[in-house]
């Protein structure tokens, strides 16, 4: 929700996670504790904890940059979090206001005052193939984040294609590098489809052995300092090639476009999703 420019009421993004829960998916990232003034989309983020129904088996990380939102989280009572660094100097810069090495030093404190909690932590690197100031960036950039924020704590490290310019062949050449610091068992990929590559890209790191994909239903997302890139890859579109291979994900496709559809209509727009395009315009015709 934070690339939207119309402020989404609490009350709607309460509904759209609770339906989220509701279709077999086990995380449902919620919110975000961040300055209500650099993200105002954000500001609700207590309201929004507090009132979403809490399935069980299903887990609800917020994002937490730095100590204040991390108490702020706690207070709700949040059990996950997830703090965000990235591999570009400039882009850590624009996007939480500080160098890569300033970051770590942020995130050893968050991470020291989570533990204290027994909460879990989660770690995002952004700009893995390609920033939108700096251009291409290293897989060795990549590995030396995704090594410090494992070392630090963080049981999972998301891999992200913030500005959706990877290919299957960039996208292996990172993960080539970063699985010789970090075990693929604790990666992830969180690929946008700027360029219509993310599918592509994410069945590349299946094949590589990455088993969690993060997503955004209907295609939702984008990032105020990644100017031109497109949302994260739609949900709909990951489950339905999971289901063609013949991977269970325990996610129901038709409850997922269902909340596709309550969001994209709240938001006034059609879903960017092609299967929910489909399936919805089958169901008209039907």
């Amino acid at each position: 929700m934070q690339n939207e420019k119309q402020v989404v009421s609490s009350a709607t993004k309460i509904a759209f996670i609770n339906k989220l829960s509701a279709t077999g998916l086990s995380v449902v990232e919620v919110t975000s504790f961040v300055s209500p003034k650099w993200v105002p989309q954000m500001a609700d983020h207590t309201e929004v904890l507090l009132g979403i129904t809490k399935f069980p088996n299903v887990s609800y990380p917020v994002l937490t940059p730095n100590l204040l939102g991390l108490k702020s989280a706690i207070k709700a009572g949040a059990k996950e979090i997830a703090i965000f660094g990235s591999s570009s100097e400039t882009f850590s810069r624009k996007n939480i206001n500080c160098s890569i090495a300033e970051s770590m030093g942020r995130f050893s404190e968050v991470i020291a005052e989570a533990k204290k909690h027994d909460l879990r932590i989660r770690g995002y690197v952004s700009c893995v193939v390609g920033c939108p100031y700096e251009g291409a960036i290293s897989p060795k950039a990549v590995a030396k984040v995704a090594e410090q924020l494992h070392q630090l704590g963080c049981y999972e490290i998301s891999l992200g294609d913030t500005i959706g310019v990877g290919t299957a062949g960039t996208i292996s050449k990172m993960l080539d590098e970063v699985v010789e610091h970090v075990p693929v068992e604790s990666l992830a990929l969180h690929c946008h489809d700027t360029y219509g590559q993310a599918l592509a890209n994410i069945l590349t790191g299946l094949e590589m052995g990455v088993r969690v994909v993060d997503s955004s239903v209907g295609g939702l997302g984008g990032c105020p300092y990644a100017k031109g890139a497109s949302g994260n890859v739609a949900t709909e579109e990951i489950v339905y090639m999971l289901d063609g291979l013949g991977v269970h994900t325990g996610v129901n496709l038709e409850k997922l476009v269902e909340a596709g559809h309550y969001i994209s209509v709240k938001l006034g727009r059609s879903t960017q999703s092609k299967v929910s395009r489909a399936i919805l315009s089958k169901r008209q015709k039907s």
